[in-house]
Formats: structure tokens, C-alpha cells, sequence
């Protein structure tokens, strides 16, 4: 370990000085005295030992309906989970599941504080698939968070999670379709109204404001097409890396194909963006869970939607984001046994 590190002090240095050159040789000398000095690129390291936290019950031990137990154990199966859970989640799964508790969870870094509000999440939607309610889309629970960059892990968690095979199987073949999720953000494509159909630029206009999913695109049209088969396996590999870590968009392929997903979703190069004068490409699929872009969650909302606080507001006072409100409502007016999760992540950054 100490040699990587002091392998990444050195490539810090070597940057430092092939980027920023100096012909005045004093001036060489001086930087190179200064930049060796402990704690100017680099500082001493520290080795912290972290906590070892009290493993609880196994998931079918746990006092939660079984079904619930049942897809978790399976979850852990595919290695998506582990079996037993600490005992501070055993904890918040019961409580919430099975006491209908509010709770708050403040164990130390590298707890496994997300999975005490995931898992009761999918408790939670486990509960309710049965029933017939559960084909009705509303948002059944949010996730809200301080800023952009914990929304944006948040959603690799959730690609990892509820975009799984495990979870996909079991929710498609008890009420029909997957579980949806979404992230609304400042960076979620695309804002603003969809440009008018009867516009000659229509195509265009659409290609321009999609352009921020241009890598995945591109990246999954190689994997797809690619003459070359060295290349387009290295693109295949990248992009299973990618969905492994929850750095892929979720979107549906018979085959199992992440790639042939986006593709199928976003629409081949050159295809036409209109039918009969609707949105033909980029539309929300039956079996897509990840909603992408933002008129795919306008027009029915998630059953998870994470954002942050000020998108929040905003959302709430735009007119173009009331469906999203204005549906869930009607949906908990009409079911009013199901119940809302609302969780404050990472409370402690909130000021004011």
C-alpha cells in the first residue's frame, strides 16, 4: 500500500513538471525543493482502523413477511446483498417493516446506512406488488438529498439494487412490470418544454438537447456494430464494468444486453424521432426501471425519485413537473393503506 502511494506521489510530481515548465533552471530548482517538501502535493498517510460492526440475523430469520426475505436471501445469492446484515440494519428493516417506525439511523462511516432505508424501500414495494395498486404509477418514495454529488452515487446504488435481474424477475412476474426509478436533478436531460413536432427541426433540436447521453450512445453502438471485433469487445467490456458499478443507464434488453437497451431506447442513428406526429425514440418502455430523462418522469412519475432539496422546490412551483405531484396524490387519496417513505439522506449537511 505504501508504495502505491508513494507510485501516485510520484506521477503527481511528473505532471506537475512536464505540464508546467520553466526555462530559468533557479526557478526549476526552487519549485523542485518545494514540491518534495511533506505536504505540499502530498501529505504522511494514516492508517484508520474502522469499526467492526455486530452482524444481526440471517434475512429468513428476520421479522418481516416472507416474501420480503425470500427476494433479499435471493438478492444475496447474486451478491448483491449480504447475508446476515449488520445488526443496526436488522434493526431498521424490522422496525420499519414490521413496527411501521419512523427511524434515524447515525452509525459511523462504512455502516451500511443506505441499506437501512433501501431495503425497507424494497420491503415496502414488495408488500404492495401483489395487490392491484401497484399497477397504478405514482411516487412511492423519495429520496432527498443535500446536493448533486450524494444523488448522483445515490443512483448507482439504485441502478445496482433495483435494476438487478433478482429484482426484475420477481417484480415482472407478480404484478407485470419492473419497479421505476429516477434521478431529477439540475443535470437530468432535458429542461424546458419538448421542442414542437410540427417544427422542421424537430430532429435536430431533440439530437441537441440529448446530446449529454451522446458517450453512452456511442460507446453502446460500438459494443453493438464495431467491424472489429478486438474493439468492439473492449467497448463490450467497458460497458459491463460500467453497469456492474451502477455507471450505466437501466434500460431493458430481452438479451441482457445493457448496450442493445440504451440503443433500443434512445433510437438508431438516423431512425425518425416521430410517429404520426408523437415522440417516437427516448420514450419510457413497459420494462425499462430507470427513468432517464426528465419527460419520461413528467409524464409518469417513478416509484423512486431522488433529487435534491432546491430541485425540489422547483419542481413543486413548475407547472411542467405537477403531473408528478398531482398523479401521487390521487394515488395515495385513492390507497390510503399504502404508505409514503420519505428519507433524509446525509441529514447533517442541511443548514439553515
Amino acid at each position: 500500500m505504501f508504495q502505491e502511494i508513494e507510485n501516485n506521489r510520484k506521477a503527481l510530481l511528473t505532471y506537475i513538471e512536464s505540464a508546467y515548465h520553466f526555462s530559468d533552471e533557479n526557478l526549476l530548482q526552487q519549485r523542485s525543493e518545494l514540491l518534495h517538501q511533506e505536504g505540499i502535493i502530498t501529505q504522511r498517510p494514516y492508517i484508520e482502523s474502522g469499526a467492526k460492526y455486530r452482524l444481526g440475523k440471517m434475512f429468513a430469520e428476520l421479522d418481516i413477511d416472507k416474501k420480503i426475505a425470500d427476494v433479499l436471501t435471493s438478492l444475496a445469492k447474486s451478491k448483491l446483498l449480504f447475508n446476515p446484515p449488520y445488526l443496526h440494519q436488522v434493526e431498521a428493516i424490522e422496525k420499519i417493516l414490521s413496527s411501521r417506525k419512523n427511524i434515524i439511523v447515525t452509525t459511523g462511516t462504512g455502516s451500511g446506512k443506505t441499506e437501512c432505508f433501501l431495503l425497507p424501500i424494497l420491503g415496502r414495494l414488495i408488500e404492495e406488488a401483489p395487490k392491484p395498486s401497484f399497477k397504478q404509477r405514482a411516487v412511492r418514495t423519495l429520496l432527498l438529498y443535500p446536493m448533486n454529488a450524494l444523488v448522483n452515487d445515490q443512483l448507482g446504488r439504485l441502478r445496482v439494487l433495483f435494476g438487478s435481474k433478482t429484482c426484475f424477475d420477481f417484480f415482472k412476474k407478480t404484478t407485470g412490470r419492473p419497479i421505476k426509478f429516477g434521478r431529477y436533478t439540475g443535470r437530468t436531460l432535458f429542461p424546458g418544454l419538448l421542442p414542437n413536432p410540427n417544427d422542421s427541426n424537430f430532429s435536430s433540436k431533440m439530437q441537441q438537447k440529448l446530446a449529454g447521453l451522446s458517450f453512452y450512445y456511442k460507446i453502446a453502438d460500438r459494443a453493438l456494430k464495431n467491424q472489429d471485433e478486438k474493439e468492439q469487445k473492449k467497448a463490450s467490456d467497458v460497458i459491463q464494468q460500467l453497469y456492474k458499478k451502477g455507471k450505466f443507464p437501466v434500460k431493458h434488453s430481452a438479451t441482457g444486453n445493457p448496450a442493445q437497451g440504451f440503443c433500443d431506447w434512445f433510437g438508431q442513428s438516423g431512425g425518425r424521432w416521430l410517429q404520426n406526429g408523437k415522440l417516437a425514440r427516448t420514450i419510457e418502455r413497459a420494462d425499462d426501471s430507470e427513468l432517464l430523462v426528465r419527460h419520461e418522469m413528467q409524464n409518469t412519475p417513478p416509484d423512486i425519485l431522488v433529487t435534491n432539496y432546491s430541485m425540489l422546490e422547483y419542481m413543486l412551483l413548475r407547472p411542467i413537473e405537477r403531473n408528478i405531484f398531482s398523479i401521487t396524490k390521487s394515488f395515495y387519496q385513492e390507497n390510503p393503506d399504502e404508505r409514503f417513505i420519505l428519507v433524509l439522506d446525509e441529514s447533517h449537511l442541511y443548514n439553515g
